[in-house]
């Protein structure tokens, strides 16, 4: 269906595609006569638009620091220059790109030791820290996925069918509203990853870890994009042991390694991975609502859910 040839052609790019899964985005791993993926191709809708030059702009600003080589994407162009392109498709007109491919393999939770757990850490400090000086007209959007706005999901919450899981997460998006917004409001704000889940996270031969993925940038506190990588690393893992908070611990330690967080933000940061689970598992029924064929949509809440059950009746042991 997708013109994925004409697409390659215009980026002056050549190999076989792949297509791969998405939310709203149409994908494809472009893969040269060897074998090996080297570019991933993205269709958007036009809607998009603010949105991807947001994006774009980050990870070139993030391709000026050198020590983020090979572990976040860069972005690639056109010989005319352009790094987006209106592309015809079947379905009408949209927003065509390309970004390099990160080589490695998607983390998986049978790679979460302390060791990987705290790279990951300091490799989302390395991340967000250079995206502390990056600034954009378009960092202030509204998005459903910015822990800032993890409120406005009371509104959805009725989309959440399982009566348990749907009572919990409201409980704590509440706590959210009445606790934790009003402390997180008065620290400083930057541009941030925001999504360090498992599919985001690649690890190349040495096992240091990538970040891909940044649809999610947002402008909020840093101790945010801290708070998404625990929840997931603890989601990852939330059938194991006794403490359900335990791998959150070597993560932080790597994070502080290279951003030391002040004592307001380590007392936030258990109730925000918390709200990021809620938050998780409020847009997942939301969205599968939407677009109820889309099984990529709970690929997550098998996890997630029973984590947030289980942080729900344990204290963070940080």
């Amino acid at each position: 269906m997708w013109p994925w040839a004409e697409v390659i052609a215009r980026f002056a790019l050549s190999g076989d595609v792949r297509e791969l899964v998405g939310e709203r985005t149409a994908n494809a791993a472009l893969i040269d006569a060897s074998g090996q993926a080297v570019a991933v191709l993205k269709l958007h809708p036009t809607s998009e638009a603010d949105d991807i030059g947001f994006e774009s702009a980050a990870l070139e600003h993030l391709a000026a620091h050198p020590t983020l080589s090979g572990r976040v994407p860069r972005v690639l162009r056109t010989p005319a220059g352009e790094a987006v392109i209106e592309q015809a498709t079947p379905d009408g007109v949209r927003l065509a790109r390309a970004l390099t491919w990160l080589p490695g393999r998607t983390w998986t939770p049978s790679d979460a030791t302390a060791e990987a757990l705290r790279a990951l850490g300091t490799t989302v400090a390395e991340v967000d820290t250079a995206l502390a000086a990056f600034e954009h007209p378009h960092a202030g959007r509204l998005l459903r996925w910015n822990l800032v706005e993890a409120g406005r999901a009371l509104d959805l919450i009725g989309y959440v069918p399982d009566a348990d899981r749907r009572e919990v997460a409201r409980a704590v998006l509440q706590e959210f509203v009445d606790q934790v917004a009003p402390r997180l409001a008065r620290l400083p704000w930057q541009v941030i990853h925001n999504d360090a889940n498992d599919a985001n996270i690649v690890l190349d031969d040495t096992a240091r870890p990538g970040l891909i993925d940044f649809g999610d940038l947002c402008r909020a506190p840093r101790v945010c994009g801290l708070a998404v990588a625990c929840a997931y690393a603890i989601a990852g893992r939330s059938a194991e042991g006794v403490d359900p908070w335990a791998p959150a611990a070597p993560l932080i330690q790597g994070y502080q390694a290279v951003a030391p967080l002040d004592s307001v933000e380590l007392e936030l940061l258990p109730a925000l991975v918390r709200t990021r689970l809620a938050l998780s598992v409020v847009m997942a029924g939301w969205q599968h609502s939407r677009d109820p064929g889309n099984d990529y949509l709970l690929a997550s809440q098998d996890a997630v859910a029973p984590a947030l059950q289980r942080l729900s009746t344990t204290q963070s042991s940080r």
